[in-house]
Parts: structure tokens; C-alpha cells; sequence
């Protein structure tokens, strides 16, 4: 994204064919609407400065993932600049979005100063001690006269995303201090999860990997024990982590494994919160379903039929049998929030070939191939040292499978991980992986627990980086790099 002249901007927008102009905000990376065009004009009247105070804005910047927008940013070496346009808006609704300006921006470690410019008052507003205060236009152009401007080859470098994304389970104390927003959709869900919570019924939150699903689970648990009148429950159909633990025994969660569901049953909770349900044995989710019915309960259900790591648990079908039950809503969040663009676009094409968009350019994906197991593990032993995280396979407990020559065996494995996230993953592919005639990724080889969805679980939790191992299978990774666009 370029910045751009203020003035330069409404003058282009006054002056060109509509296509035209269209066209010079796709080349400038500029997002704008029309009734912001006329606002943004009013402003810059409203200011009435000298022109050259009014360059390098950076218009419409969307922070990459999580697509925060800013109307106007200005960055100096020492301080930035956010001016907020609206045609019309309430105190209430220009203070919200100060405040999360404020959260999104205060990572880059400089002085802020944040505005809104209201069109119809004609007035500007100033975010100050946490509150907004009426300033006078002469205020902020005290501060846009300051002629060094930060000199930035790419804006997004400045914004980490991963210092606004989180995991309830995996940052517990930020997590706790609420240092996070969720999305407006996020909020609508919760809004109208909480609005029925004290009903009997079920509430669906039906959602793919990386969409936040985990996290607003546990920030409606949050707010619900706030209410010292109820009793809240949350069942994990996986493997607690520390996470879990520290919520356990340091803050006094209610939180169990699913195979402890009759002891926290025996709890007489108020409301039941699921964490992958699609994982649930059909027993226990049966139980579950009597007691809230008996005891006029709600439960709040987070489900992802596609994370399931062997292929009885399709069968269950955990999600169809909810859906039949009576006073059930369900609700979805859209795209993924978790995971960037480069990433979505590479898991998606390494399960099919024929969707594979990786130029082999991208930063944060790199694969590697080996000869041997020893050798990829050696180099695997040597990424964790630098804090990457290293998803094996889940091994069967009895004989007869092909794991022991697909996997490692000394990392964690896709059980230990559901609902997890992790800012760098590692994860392989070994014999017995091969693409069919659709060039669609499988696996030659029955096993107890399903490969191929354990690869998929293994793969969506990258946040940030993802580093994919082939070991000792010439023929897939010859596959998987004729199908790579690699620049002349």
C-alpha cells in the first residue's frame, strides 16, 4: 500500500470517470467509499492547512488477517497519527472504536494521538485518558506540521499480527486481561448466545480452523462466571494442556476432559460448554444432551466436523444429531482470522494440487526434503531449539498400523494439539503418502486413527510460519514441486 496526498486524492476523485478513479485507487492500495470521499472533503476544509502537511496519509489501511481498518494514518518517527472520518456517529460508538484503535496501534511502540472528525457537527473529537474530548482543529495541526514523515517500504511490516491474536488456552494471561478484541461477528454471536443462555436449548457455533471459535467459547465462559449465580461447565473432547491446568488450579475454571464428563455432570452445571464436539463419543454427547434437557440447561456447542482424527468419528456425525434436537441455533463466523492468506492458500493446495497457488516466494512457508528419518529429524530436533513447534502423528495403541513409518515419535501429536494454535509449526510427510488421479493428497495405508485428517489438524494450527518436512518419498515431493510456480 502507497500513501498518498490527501489533496491529491479528493482533486482525482472530483476530476476523473468513475472507472478512472477506480483505477487509481486499486494502483495506490487505496480503500475508500464514496460518502467517506465527500467526508474526507469536508475534513480537509474543515483543517484548511497548508497543502504539504496533508501528504504521506496512508488511506483505508487494513491490518493483513484480522482486517482491522483505519481511515487515515500518519506515521512519524516518534508518533502516529489516526484520524477516524464519519458522516455521523454517536459518543458511545467513537469512543468503542478509539479504544480498539488504540489496542491495535499502541504495539508500535510509539506516542499516539487518535481522532475522529464527525461531518456533521463539523467537529473533532480526541482520545484522551481513555475518553474522547472536543479539540480544536488548530490541535492537530499543530502536530501534521511536523514535516518528517516515517519512511516505510511496506506498512505491514510494521503490524504483527500475532500481537492482537490469541489463544485462550495457549495465552492465559492475556487471555485473562483481556487483551484482545473479538470480531464484530464474533461479538453478534456472543450477543445472541448470551441473549438465550438462560433458556434450555443448545447454541451452535459451527465454524472451520483459525476463525476464533475456541476463543469466543471461552469469552462467553468468562462472562458468564461473572454471574456468581450460575454454574458453568467447560468439557475439552482432547487432551488438557497447560493451559487448561493454569485456568484449573490457578483461576478456578471449571474445566474437564471429556472422558471425565460424568463428574462434571454430577456438578449440576447451569450451562455446559463443548469444545470440540465433533470429537465426542456418542455416549457421552447422549448424556450430555439427557442431563440438559432434565435439568433445563443450555449448552453452548463448538464444532468443526472437518477436525476429526479417524474415520468412525465421521460416522458419529456429532453435528447431524445436535442439529435434530429441539430449540437448537446455530451460528457461523465466517473466514478464517487465524491463519494469513499465504498460508490458507498453501493448505488448501496441498491437499489438492490443482488448487496450489505457492509461487515459492512466500517467507513464512518453506518445505525441505530429506532422504532418511534420521535426517529429518535431526533438522526438526534443531527448529525446535528455535521455537518451533513440532506436530506428529498420534501412534495406535495396538499393532498393525502404518505410523512407525510415517511419523517421528518424539513430538507432540495431533490429539495433544486440538484447539491449539501455535505462531510456527512444523509438521512431515513420509512413505505412504502419495497424490491420486484427482491429485487430491491421501494416504496408502489403514491405520486406527485417519493420516490424512490427522495432517489437516497437524497443518491449521500455524499461526505464523509453517515448515513442511518430506522424508524418504522422492516421488511426492517431485509432485508437489512440479505443481509450485517458481519465477523465471
Amino acid at each position: 500500500m502507497k500513501n498518498t496526498s490527501l489533496i491529491a486524492l479528493i482533486d482525482s476523485y472530483r476530476v476523473l470517470e468513475k472507472k478512472d478513479f477506480e483505477k487509481h485507487l486499486k494502483f495506490n492500495g487505496i480503500s475508500i467509499k464514496d460518502h467517506e470521499l465527500e467526508t474526507l472533503s469536508s475534513f480537509i476544509d474543515y483543517l484548511n492547512m497548508n497543502i504539504k502537511y496533508l501528504n504521506y496519509f496512508y488511506v483505508g489501511y487494513e491490518i493483513p488477517q484480522i482486517s482491522k481498518e483505519f481511515d487515515l494514518l500518519k506515521l512519524y518517527s516518534n508518533r502516529v497519527i489516526n484520524i477516524e472520518l464519519k458522516t455521523e456517529s454517536s459518543d458511545e460508538k467513537i469512543r468503542e472504536q478509539l479504544e480498539k484503535n488504540e489496542f491495535y496501534l499502541k504495539s508500535l511502540g510509539k506516542e499516539l494521538h487518535l481522532f475522529t472528525y464527525c461531518q456533521k457537527d463539523n467537529q473533532l473529537y480526541y482520545w484522551r485518558n481513555s475518553d474522547i474530548e472536543v479539540v480544536s482543529p488548530e490541535m492537530l495541526c499543530e502536530l501534521l506540521e511536523d514535516e518528517e514523515h516515517f519512511k516505510i517500504d511496506n506498512i505491514d511490516e510494521l503490524f504483527n499480527v500475532n500481537n492482537y491474536l490469541i489463544s485462550p488456552v495457549n495465552n492465559v494471561q492475556r487471555f485473562l486481561e483481556q487483551s484482545y478484541f473479538l470480531t464484530n461477528k464474533q461479538k453478534e454471536v456472543k450477543k445472541d448466545i448470551l441473549r438465550s443462555i438462560n433458556t434450555n436449548g443448545y447454541s451452535i457455533i459451527n465454524a472451520l480452523p483459525g476463525t476464533g471459535k475456541t476463543l469466543l467459547l471461552y469469552d462467553i465462559a468468562k462472562e458468564l462466571m461473572d454471574d456468581t449465580s450460575l454454574k458453568v461447565t467447560i468439557l475439552h473432547s482432547g487432551i488438557l494442556n497447560e493451559g487448561h491446568y493454569s485456568l484449573i488450579q490457578k483461576h478456578n475454571w471449571n474445566i474437564k476432559s471429556m472422558k471425565y464428563y460424568k463428574s462434571a455432570l454430577s456438578s449440576k452445571p447451569d450451562i455446559i460448554l463443548i469444545d470440540e464436539t465433533q470429537r465426542a463419543y456418542p455416549d457421552q454427547l447422549g448424556e450430555i444432551i439427557s442431563y440438559t434437557e432434565k435439568n433445563n440447561a443450555h449448552c453452548v456447542i463448538s464444532i468443526d466436523p472437518r477436525q476429526i482424527l479417524a474415520g468412525f468419528e465421521r460416522k458419529w456425525d456429532n453435528l447431524g444429531r445436535i442439529r435434530k434436537l429441539d430449540n437448537v441455533e446455530e451460528y457461523s463466523l465466517g473466514k478464517s482470522i487465524r491463519t494469513n492468506k499465504e498460508l490458507a492458500g498453501f493448505i488448501k493446495g496441498i491437499f489438492n494440487l490443482n488448487t496450489l497457488n505457492y509461487h515459492g516466494e512466500y517467507q513464512n512457508i518453506s518445505i525441505h526434503y530429506f532422504n532418511t528419518r534420521e535426517d529429518a529429524k535431526a533438522y526438526i530436533n534443531q527448529l525446535e531449539l528455535d521455537e518451533w513447534v513440532a506436530i506428529d502423528y498420534t501412534r495406535q495403541r495396538h499393532s498393525g498400523g502404518h505410523l512407525e513409518r510415517v511419523g517421528i515419535g518424539t513430538y507432540i501429536n495431533a490429539h495433544e494439539v486440538l484447539g491449539q494454535e501455535f505462531n510456527k509449526v512444523c509438521t512431515f510427510l513420509g512413505p505412504g503418502f502419495m497424490y491420486n488421479e484427482h491429485r487430491s493428497l491421501s494416504f496408502s495405508g489403514s491405520n486406527y486413527y485417519d493420516v490424512e485428517r490427522m495432517f489437516f489438524q497437524a497443518i491449521t494450527r500455524a499461526r505464523e510460519e509453517l515448515c513442511l518436512v518430506i522424508f524418504d518419498n522422492p516421488s511426492l515431493y517431485s509432485k508437489i514441486l512440479s505443481a509450485i510456480k517458481i519465477a523465471d
